[in-house]
């Protein structure tokens, strides 16, 4: 099981001419888990994004009728499998 968590600082440096805006700092918590099945299967599942953070990274290009950053994906879960040959 994998544990990822992501710190990002507040971002005050800006590019006024390019209509840059200060950006808030965020935490963002990833759980990640594996598991072999049988020969070459393996199991994969995921929760990125754990506490549902809404926040914006820096550089996401600004909503052109809002001219507010597009926020990045809220919770997500996921499940694979995969085969190795």
């Amino acid at each position: 099981m994998d544990l990822a968590v992501t710190l990002v600082d507040r971002q005050t440096r800006v590019a006024a001419r390019r209509f840059e805006q200060v950006t808030s700092g965020y935490t963002v918590v990833d759980l990640r888990a594996r598991a072999s099945l049988t020969s070459g299967w393996t199991l994969k599942a995921g929760i990125e994004n754990l506490g549902d953070r809404l926040y914006s990274n820096h550089l996401n290009s600004p909503n052109p009728f809002t001219r507010r950053r597009v926020p990045e994906m809220g919770r997500n879960f996921y499940v694979g499998l995969e085969y190795e040959f």
